[in-house]
């Protein structure tokens, strides 16, 4: 079986203009498209084409008993996301659970747990240079950020604060979540410093991207969210390379376009660079601020045609097929985006050919095979497609 799903689009002002309508082969809304949205959550307007009618996605997958369980979405970033961070499990559950007893609906800003899932999270970069930051780096290297750039000297030669008092990374973003005069004014002289370019030339010395600084800014001057961004790890994804963010793992994706897998959740603890409510002490609570490596970048492997992505973190499986790949088999029902020329999807005469920028469900031991050369597609399931 193989059904068109249409997807959820939202518009939140960070969206691209251009890059999602481009991807599906639609004409432009005219409005801010930040996400598509494709999946089971039951919060989400997926609709599946099924004899001619729509029907929630979701509500569908439950009726036939399938087991698919994920949330594909594509992400379009003109600006800079929010900093925030994903509950785990535990903390999902009971989170949903206290704010369901204290009777807060599920539309309020102050809402923070809208389900009970944890949310892990794999983005992938469809164009080039995807720009985000992730985790908080060390306590020597944050010292070292501190110490090293003029910026900073400046501020702490002048102010009652001093980089000695702050230990760590949690320390610090504790200090800038206070938002006092303080961190104001020291949000001020980070904010002129990236507009003279005076961060210019720091990327290999202390692993600070002065093109982040400089989005981060742009997109939200004034926000104390641009001193956090001194504390957290600076990443550049280029095509087909993907980053996983794990529940407790702080991030904000700062300009790009990109294919993320999730588990279906939507919950969000935000810190800063965002026009909704932000949430300090949840975010202290959820977030790992311990300080952590560079992250390891993810290159998919596989045969000639067909790369996987995977991971012994990964909950889901995402493969990407291009060119002339051999024949896939599905083994579980999956989501497949076709980013480039065409695919046949079906088994024995009954095939189907679905072309550049449709997204369809195809259930478990239906085959893919290539439409023409230079077909490229994504395939996102709970289990791994396999090559046959």
């Amino acid at each position: 079986m193989v059904l068109r799903l249409d997807p959820d689009i939202k518009h939140y002002d960070w969206g691209s203009d251009t890059h999602i309508s481009e991807f599906l082969g639609q004409e432009p809304s005219g409005l801010p498209e930040a996400e598509a949205w494709f999946g089971s959550y039951p919060l989400s307007k997926t609709t599946i084409r099924d004899g001619g009618v729509d029907e929630p996605f979701g509500e569908w997958l439950r009726s036939r008993g399938s087991n698919l369980d994920i949330l594909v979405k594509l992400l379009a970033a003109a600006r800079t996301l929010s900093i925030q961070v994903h509950p785990g499990e535990l903390e999902a559950l009971q989170g949903y659970a206290q704010e369901q007893d204290g009777d807060i609906p599920q539309d309020s800003p102050h809402r923070v747990f809208k389900d009970p899932r944890s949310k892990p999270e794999l983005i992938v970069a469809l164009a080039p240079d995807f720009r985000l930051m992730v985790g908080a780096v060390d306590k020597d290297l944050l010292r070292r950020r501190l110490t090293e750039l003029a910026v900073f000297r400046h501020f702490f030669d002048n102010s009652g604060v001093s980089e000695s008092d702050f230990s760590d990374a949690r320390m610090f973003v504790n200090w800038v979540l206070r938002r006092d005069s303080d961190v104001l004014r020291a949000t001020e002289v980070l904010r002129m410093a990236i507009e003279d370019h005076s961060l210019a030339g720091m990327h290999r010395e202390l692993g600070i991207d002065s093109q982040t600084m400089e989005m981060v800014n742009s997109g939200h001057p004034g926000d104390p969210g641009l001193l956090i961004a001194v504390a957290m790890h600076h990443v550049t994804l280029n095509i087909a390379e993907a980053l996983f963010v794990a529940p407790g793992v702080p991030h904000a994706y700062v300009q790009g376009f990109g294919l993320e897998l999730m588990l279906p959740s939507d919950n969000v603890v935000r810190a800063g660079l965002t026009s909704k409510v932000v949430q300090p002490e949840s975010f202290l609570r959820l977030a790992n601020l311990s300080g952590s490596m560079y992250p390891e970048i993810i290159r998919p492997s596989g045969q000639k045609g067909f790369d996987l992505y995977s991971s012994d973190l990964l909950p889901f499986e995402l493969g990407r097929v291009h060119g002339g790949f051999k024949p896939v088999l599905l083994r579980k029902d999956s989501i497949i985006l076709v980013e480039n020329g065409s695919l046949l999807v079906g088994s024995g005469d009954n095939q189907q050919r679905i072309n550049r920028g449709a997204v369809i469900f195809a259930e478990a031991s239906e085959v893919i095979v290539p439409g023409e050369e230079q077909t490229t597609a994504w395939i996102a399931t709970n289990g791994e497609p396999q090559v046959i």
